[in-house]
Formats: C-alpha cells, sequence, structure tokens
C-alpha cells in the first residue's frame, strides 16, 4: 500500500513530470475556463500538483490548475513553481488571493491558517485547509464563521475520511448496530499530524456526539525522529466516548498512532458482529477527487460542525495530555490550543530544500542547555522580541513581571520540543492594557531550567 512519504514525494514530481510526458505546454496555457488554484505555504501532501497528473478516467475533466504558490521561507516557492508546475510565484499572499479563484492552504505552521484563510474567505472564495484544521479553538470557530458569513465553501480533512470504507461502515452500523465500540489505527507517528486520521476516520463513519477525549502513552512532535531517524516508538493513544443516544451505552473507540506495521483501518464491535474495514491503496485518489469536486462545483464534502468537532476532539486530546485526566470537549475554551513545534515546518522544508532551515532542525541539532537572548529592540516602544532555545521537550513559560515583582503579562505557556523559538510582547498586560514605562523581567521556564533577564519600555 502506498505510503504518506511515498505520496510526498511522487505527487511533488506529478505536475512537471506530467508536463514533460505531454511534450507541450498544457492545455490551460489557452484554457481560460479553468479555475486558478493558489497555494499558501508548504505543507505535508502535493495535492495541486496532481491537478496535472490526474486519473486516467478524469483526463480532460480537470476544471483547475495549478496557478500560484507562496511561501513565506526563502526558496520553498520556487521550489514548489518547480516541481509542482505553478505558472508563478506571487511574494504577497494577499495578491495571491487576489488573483486565485480557489485557495490551497497547506502552510506547515497552523498557528499562520487564520490570517493566510481570512482574505480568501472575506472575498467568498473556495478555501481548502489542511490537517490540522487550526491551532485554538477560537480561531477554528473564526474560520467557520468567516465561511457561513461570506458564502465561502470551505474543507478540511483527512483523506480517510472519503473512503469508500466510511460507507460500508455507515451500512454495517445499521445492519449490525449500534457500535459498541471500535479500534482505529494509523501506522505513522506523530501528535498533531497523525491522530486526525484515525479521529477523522472514525467521526466521518459513526457521526458526532464526541463527549470526552484521554490520551495516554508516547507524546512525539518531531517528525524527523520518526521518519528520518527511525527512533523507536511506542503507541500514542486516544480513547473517545461519544454520548449516550436513546438510552443506549456510549461508543467507546480507542485511536492510536505508532510506528509499527499495519494499514489505516478501524475494527468496529456492533451489537451483533465484529468487522475491521481497511482502507485500500487508492487512499489519495478519492482525496483528490474530492478536493477537484470542491473547487470545481463548490461542493462541501463535510458539514462544518463536523470539522469543528474533530478539531475539538483534537485539542481535548492534548488538553488530556497535560491534565492526566479525560477532558469534555464541552469544557474548552477559545484559548484551548494544539501543542506546536517547528520540526514539521523543518521536515517538510528539508525534504523539499535538502536541509533542515536554521532553528528548525532535528532532534541533532537541538541545544545543549537552555538559552535566553536580549530582547530586541531594548529599550522598545512598544513592541520587542525575545529569543530563547530550549534544549529538550517539555512544558514552556514566558512571563513578564514589572520591577516589584508583579505578573504582567503570559507570553508562552504550551509544550515545546527541543528548539530555537521566539515571542512578542506588544506592551500590554493580561487583560489587553498597554503597561507604562519601566523595567520589567521576562523568565523563561522549561522543565528544570529556569532564566531571567531585563528590558526597558520607553514611550
Amino acid at each position: 500500500m502506498e505510503t504518506r512519504r511515498s505520496f510526498i514525494g511522487k505527487a511533488a514530481l506529478a505536475g512537471i513530470a506530467g508536463i514533460a510526458a505531454a511534450k507541450a505546454a498544457p492545455g490551460f496555457a489557452q484554457n481560460i475556463g479553468m479555475l486558478k488554484i493558489g497555494q499558501l505555504g508548504l505543507g505535508s501532501h502535493g495535492f495541486v500538483g496532481s491537478f496535472l497528473s490526474p486519473p486516467a478516467d478524469m483526463a480532460g475533466k480537470i476544471k483547475a490548475y495549478p496557478y500560484a504558490v507562496w511561501d513565506d521561507y526563502p526558496g520553498v516557492a520556487v521550489a514548489m513553481k518547480n516541481s509542482m508546475g505553478f505558472q508563478k510565484v506571487i511574494d504577497d499572499p494577499a495578491q495571491l488571493v487576489n488573483e486565485s479563484d480557489v485557495v490551497h492552504v497547506e502552510h506547515s505552521d497552523y498557528r499562520k491558517v487564520l490570517e493566510l484563510a481570512r482574505p480568501a474567505l472575506e472575498q467568498g472564495k473556495p478555501v481548502f485547509i489542511n490537517r490540522p484544521f487550526a491551532y485554538t479553538i477560537a480561531e477554528s470557530e473564526e474560520i467557520v464563521r468567516l465561511a457561513k458569513e461570506h458564502n465561502a465553501p470551505l474543507m478540511s480533512a483527512s483523506s480517510l475520511e472519503f473512503q469508500p470504507e466510511v460507507a460500508l461502515m455507515q451500512q454495517f452500523m445499521k445492519d449490525k448496530g449500534p457500535i459498541r465500540a471500535y479500534e482505529a489505527y494509523c501506522g505513522e507517528q506523530h501528535f498533531t499530524w497523525m491522530f486526525p486520521h484515525v479521529i477523522n476516520y472514525a467521526h466521518a463513519a459513526f457521526g458526532g456526539g464526541i463527549d470526552t477525549a484521554y490520551f495516554d502513552g508516547t507524546f512525539n512532535m518531531d517528525v524527523g525522529k520518526w521518519a528520518d531517524d527511525h527512533v523507536p516508538f511506542g503507541s500514542s493513544l486516544c480513547i473517545l466516548k461519544w454520548k449516550s443516544v436513546n438510552g443506549q451505552p456510549p461508543l467507546i473507540g480507542m485511536n492510536h498512532i505508532g510506528d509499527y506495521p499495519g494499514a489505516f483501518h478501524i475494527n468496529a464491535y456492533g451489537a451483533g458482529e465484529n468487522k475491521t474495514f481497511t482502507a485500500g491503496s487508492k487512499i489519495f485518489e478519492y482525496m483528490f477527487r474530492t478536493l477537484h469536486a470542491f473547487y470545481a462545483e463548490r461542493t462541501i464534502p463535510r458539514p462544518y460542525e463536523a470539522i469543528l468537532e474533530e478539531h475539538r476532539a483534537l485539542v481535548a486530546t492534548a488538553a488530556s495530555r497535560l491534565s492526566g485526566k479525560a477532558v469534555s470537549l464541552a469544557s474548552l475554551g477559545g484559548s484551548d490550543a494544539l501543542p506546536y513545534s517547528d520540526n514539521v515546518r523543518g521536515w517538510v522544508i528539508k525534504n523539499l530544500l535538502g536541509a533542515y532551515p536554521v532553528g528548525m532542525g532535528n532532534s541533532k541539532s537541538s541545544p545543549k542547555e537552555l538559552k535566553l537572548g536580549q530582547n530586541s529592540p531594548n529599550p522598545f516602544n512598544p513592541t520587542t522580541t525575545i529569543s530563547y532555545e530550549i534544549p529538550k521537550a517539555s512544558f514552556a513559560t514566558i512571563i513578564i513581571y514589572n520591577s516589584i515583582g508583579q505578573e504582567v503579562k503570559t507570553l508562552v505557556n504550551r509544550d515545546v520540543q527541543a528548539g530555537k523559538y521566539t515571542a512578542t510582547w506588544n506592551g500590554k498586560d493580561n487583560d489587553g492594557n498597554s503597561v507604562t514605562s519601566g523595567i520589567y523581567f521576562y523568565k523563561v521556564k522549561a522543565g528544570q531550567f529556569e532564566k531571567t533577564m531585563k528590558m526597558t519600555l520607553i514611550k
């Protein structure tokens, strides 16, 4: 069965290979009826490039093509243009949105998704967002709000949500249900990248109504350790419990990801029978067909409520890892967020350009001790940036204090992987009020490491 890594490599070359094989300029160059796809950021897939090399039965029926690409890391957009068949590189993401008919957001730093997607949504253009859907709960809700307000079709999904096995599971649920429990597996080890596969696969099959999420096992945010260094990992487990319906016992789902062999599958336990549903060899073809219909016909493949609940389930899983307890999806607030690491961004750039970007490397280039840089500029008014380096994966905080030791602002309060980071302070406190001129201190804590430095705000 085709793996994600083999698909990434093939899809990245599909566009240029298709042009070369044709020995002629692509037909869309003269076809004004084709929709222009603009891609914002390098991600983990090459779906847009596949529009130049579609399944054989879709030849001559493709209604969109790779038009323009943007990325904020030097050299990435040019390399994407050359490998995926885009017509041009555009240096301004807003200009790319203006020139494109449909927008494909794949930037692997999902903290930027709302910022990148907003202009296209406000123009009512179809927007695809790669998984994970967003960083915080509030950002996910704002994206959906914009889509509804501006009648902008929105798609965000795992490719597993569009496999024919989903319909088979739904029929099985009718014939042999209700479903009491299931076990789902993804043989790739990364928390925010891979858990959406099993969570979303089950959600598409069995429907909404998830009540709680619980996490146990290995926590990994470093793609390089799994994909390149082949560091041995244990299983990561997410247990989802659905709300009880019509007095029936709640559905319990065991979703696990790991680095050991095994196909994408769900083993469903119905009241009358047990059956395993394994995704076939055309996982990405079904995704491509769905994406094409979304762009060409504005067909929305999954309800927005499903997208939001799947995202909430992933955030609740992350929250459970920190609390050690099951977390109710209803208890999450707008600021609750997914963990983030630059390792994902660094890994996809490395695969394209051949080397890890500075500060986004894997564990082999991680700093050996906690480092805290002097903020810049200093003195400042009103904004300054703090640089810091974390020696190993840990829970990190950066807190600003005034000259008498009172807490003013929490800048960072989350899990981080080993690596180099920056944080920006805009001179406001936790309530959003601008602070006065004076001496302030910023303290970074990560695990057993701790450092403090001084800065000056002058107005």
